[in-house]
């Protein structure tokens, strides 16, 4: 149900327990709902996640990125492609990594997330090397 000010009521199935909250739609969201008068199809979570690599790639994102895991004291390091990263699990902290990086408050973020703790929310901000780098430079470049 979309509201007069463009949000729309998220009442999470899987725990009753949890307030309904009133989601925020960008133009583009509100597009792709209309497209499919409000009612979307249901796909499985394979079918998706290939539908979102295959997005990726034809938008041009074929480049390789490093990424490692730690197993135990072992940091393994990895090399894969970009779409190959990516799938429905990425999408709530690619989300939260963004609009942080906007300078959006974490309350407001953790309003639409449905985080209650900022403890577990703080777990999905991933900090690239560009904000690092540009963290360092513009406090330390200006001497």
């Amino acid at each position: 149900m979309v509201t007069l000010n463009n949000c729309i009521l998220l009442k999470e199935e899987k725990n009753s327990n949890k307030d309904t909250r009133l989601i925020p739609l960008s133009n583009i969201a509100k597009d792709i709902l209309g497209k499919y008068d409000y009612k979307l199809p249901l796909i499985s979570n394979q079918k998706q996640n290939e539908a979102i690599k295959e997005v990726i790639e034809k938008i041009g994102f074929t480049h390789d990125v490093e990424y490692s895991r730690v197993k135990g004291v072992v940091q393994e390091r990895f090399v894969r492609q970009f779409k190959d990263r990516i799938s429905t699990h990425t999408a709530r902290p690619s989300f939260i990594t963004i609009m942080r990086n906007k300078g959006i408050a974490d309350k407001t973020i953790m309003s639409i997330s449905g985080h209650t703790g900022i403890k577990s929310f703080n777990q999905y901000h991933q900090v690239d090397n560009a904000a690092r780098l540009n963290a360092i430079t513009s406090v330390f470049d200006s001497f």
